[in-house]
């Protein structure tokens, strides 16, 4: 390896991952691996096929404006089986029972299950309740210009509840800290795509904004579905008005995610960079600038995945010790 940087291959996979309480989820191109700090300072490491489970391989098909929908249930069901493996650890450690150790293993039903029920609660809260409450808007007849504004009140309901709770959920120390793991798996890959070695020092250096994130993600589908959602017509029943704007969601997140993909292609051209702009800035509500144990953790998962793609060579012998999975 160059002293100064990696060479990295021009089919590169693009790696990502996500926070999770005490720790952080990187996946790679055959495996996604999980890190968490435990209470005595050591990282605990886990991995997992990605062709183990039918659910793991929904991110690999790659037909335009029908991958984004499968690569925002990908990202669900590994999120949550991240969550759900970080939540037991920290459970263990809470309890203080001897040494701990990887959890048992989560099935694909309770997977599932979290993600069904992760998502009727995101329908319901950022769906039927801006769409209930507007409807005590109204007064009079209804013309087709107070139904736009009605719509236009929707979305701009449902973009005030998700600042808001990101606002109000970022006051808890607990969600600071898994903000600064957020941040720390940000700058991990940032290092990687720079081609500088993956230590703690350059990784510290990295920015904590990436293109990739799912608050950029989270934030485009919101202002396509405010402007989207105002020209729809306004059904008088309130089921069929929340079932016609639900029934979009699909087709926004798809439009989303392509564009998101083609504005890092015109990134590298400067006038175009403030395509994403506005996406990038939402990043500074839910990341925080790391410190070195959370930067840690985040090296240490995506060392994971990539010595698991054959990538070992890129690992900084000098650097941090990734300590081996139970």
């Amino acid at each position: 390896m160059d002293k100064d940087a990696c060479r990295l291959p021009p089919e590169l996979f693009r790696y990502g991952g996500l926070a999770v309480p005490e720790g952080v989820m990187m996946r790679g191109r055959r495996y996604f691996a999980i890190a968490c700090r435990l209470p005595d300072g050591t990282i605990l490491v886990d991995k997992e096929r990605l062709d183990s489970r039918w659910l793991y391989r929904l991110g690999n098909v790659n037909i335009p404006f029908v991958r984004g929908i499968f690569a925002l249930l990908d990202t669900m069901t590994l999120g949550i089986r991240s969550l759900l493996f970080a939540s037991q650890v920290q459970v263990k450690a809470a309890q203080g029972e001897g040494p701990i150790d990887k959890p048992q293993s989560i099935g694909s039903g309770a997977i599932l299950a979290t993600a069904i029920l992760s998502f009727v609660f995101a329908l319901l809260l950022f769906k039927a309740l801006p769409t209930y409450l507007t409807q005590f808007f109204v007064r009079g007849p209804l013309s087709s210009e107070k139904a736009h504004l009605l719509n236009l009140c929707d979305g701009l309901i449902r973009s005030a509840l998700f600042l808001g709770y990101l606002g109000l959920v970022s006051r808890d120390r607990h969600v600071r800290r898994l903000f600064m793991y957020h941040g720390a798996e940000h700058k991990s890959i940032n290092t990687l795509e720079s081609g500088q070695p993956l230590t703690v020092e350059n990784t510290l250096r990295a920015s904590r904004i990436h293109p990739r994130c799912g608050t950029s993600f989270a934030v485009l589908v919101l202002f396509l579905d405010l402007v989207t959602v105002t020209f729809l017509p306004r059904p008088a029943s309130f089921l069929w008005r929340f079932l016609l704007q639900t029934s979009i969601v699909p087709i926004i997140a798809s439009v989303g995610y392509e564009y998101i993909r083609l504005a890092m292609r015109l990134q590298k051209v400067r006038a175009l960079r403030w395509l994403l702009t506005p996406t990038l800035a939402a990043q500074y509500l839910t990341t925080r600038e790391p410190e070195r144990e959370q930067v840690e953790v985040a090296l240490a998962a995506l060392y994971e995945v990539l010595k698991a793609d054959g990538y070992a060579a890129w690992i900084p012998q000098a650097s941090l010790v990734v300590p081996e999975s139970p």
